[in-house]
């Protein structure tokens, strides 16, 4: 395992501003952030990029807790979706079609299974759909800045539900990847997150210059008063 000291200096300047700003945000975001570069360089792991995949998405999900943003109340997120994942799969099978179960079970397994099912019908009813999650963070983290324009902010919904769905497959081993593939997909979401985490600092210089050309600019009043 690599050290800190080994992994910050590997971090490109952009990665170091955005690791910084989360930093002050909340410094369990810094440390989700900096868990994708610690897993990814784990050469020795057997599922360094599973690992990896696994701390982007909580990244990702962590923000509308951690920053206060209004997105999904219900609570248990991703353990409930999983555990709802594994029941879809098992309402597939021939044995749950067929009502099948051990007779000496028939009716506490028969009432468990249904009050399952109405569980998570409910749950999902009350989901709020992948599309406006994403809308409501990449919303939220812009804070008071003024809408994208629809067509762009429609693109940037698409990617960040893309980098998600893509971060769950790697973590669940759906999907197959390698260096190249894994450091471009953290590059899209540093790309999604800077400009709504870490300040515009050309913006401020801008600012800073023109508030130093005009202290060293002399006024009317003042070169009247040398005058005199």
């Amino acid at each position: 395992m690599s050290s800190f000291e080994d992994i910050f200096g590997r971090l490109s300047e952009r990665a170091k501003r955005l690791l910084g700003e989360l930093q002050k945000k909340d410094p369990k975001l810094a440390k989700l952030y900096l868990g994708i570069f610690f897993s990814f360089n784990d050469l020795e792991h057997p599922d360094r990029f599973g690992t990896a995949a696994f701390q982007a998405r909580e990244l990702m999900e962590a923000l509308p807790k951690y920053l206060q943003l209004p997105v999904d109340k219900r609570g248990l997120g991703n353990k409930v979706d999983e555990l709802n994942a594994k029941w879809e799969v098992f309402k597939k099978s021939k044995n749950f079609q067929k009502g099948w179960w051990p007779k000496k079970d028939v009716g506490p397994l028969k009432i468990f299974l249904e009050t399952l099912t109405s569980f998570f019908n409910s749950y999902c009813k009350a989901a709020p759909k992948a599309k406006e999650v994403a809308q409501s963070i990449l919303r939220g983290l812009d804070g008071q800045a003024p809408l994208l324009p629809p067509d762009i902010e429609r693109q940037q919904i698409a990617e960040w539900m893309d980098l998600k769905k893509a971060f769950n497959k790697i973590l669940h081993q759906e999907r197959s990847t390698n260096e190249a593939e894994f450091s471009g997909l953290v590059t899209k979401l540093e790309g999604l997150l800077m400009p709504r985490i870490v300040p515009d600092t050309t913006a401020q210089l801008n600012d800073m210059n023109k508030l130093i050309e005009e202290a060293e600019m002399p006024s009317e009043h003042a070169g009247g008063e040398a005058n005199a």
